[in-house]
This record gives C-alpha cells, sequence and structure tokens, in this order.
C-alpha cells in the first residue's frame, strides 16, 4: 500500500460518503467513484488477470445445486477458454477433469 492509498483509507473513515459511493485517488486527484463503476472496473480487472495466468478451476459441487456445476460452469469456462476444470464431488468421493476447450466445449474428460 502506497502513503497515498493508506490516505485514502484514513480519510474515506472521516469523509460522510453515500453508500453509492468510494473514494479513489485517481490522477485528478480525491474522487468520488460510484459503487457500481468500482465494482464493474474492479471485476473486469480481475476476471482479465485470471483468465491471462488461470491454469485451471477446481469447483467442489454444491449439494442444492448439482447440475450448474456439471453443466453450466463448465459450458462457461470452456467459452473463455480455461485449460482444465477439475470437479471434486465429496458426496460421491469422485472428481471429473475436464480439459482442451475448444467452439465453448471441453473436448477431453476423466473420471
Amino acid at each position: 500500500m502506497t502513503v497515498a492509498e493508506g490516505w485514502v483509507e484514513l480519510v474515506q473513515g472521516r469523509i460522510e460518503v453515500p453508500r453509492s459511493a468510494r473514494l479513489r485517488l485517481t490522477r485528478n486527484g480525491l474522487t468520488s467513484v460510484p459503487v457500481t463503476h468500482a465494482h464493474t472496473t474492479t471485476a473486469r480487472r480481475i476476471a482479465n488477470q485470471i483468465e491471462e495466468r488461470l491454469p485451471g478451476v477446481v469447483e467442489v459441487v454444491s449439494p442444492e445445486n448439482k447440475n450448474r456445476d456439471y453443466k453450466t460452469k463448465p459450458e462457461h469456462y470452456a467459452l473463455r477458454g480455461i485449460p482444465a476444470y477439475l470437479i471434486v464431488d465429496v458426496r460421491t468421493a469422485t472428481w471429473t477433469l475436464l480439459t482442451q476447450p475448444e467452439n465453448g466445449a471441453y473436448q477431453f474428460m476423466r473420471i
């Protein structure tokens, strides 16, 4: 954390900022940024960094929505080009490894 970032945290606690905004230190000084814009920008930046470096995703199957982990998420990850998707089902003590995403689907499955 830089001195400037520490100062923003210190000031943010003492200045009344609406819940719909956050203070950001930019080239133009201290700026009030809407949460929705700040959140969207941060989420996009994180997603780009993750996708550039991510060798794969590990998912523990959710008891509430097993279909999402086995059907929906693999489609999303394959479309993004995530090289490997490991699905771990602790209830059945099994795992499934999906690899080689191509045209929005994984080409190889290993159980």
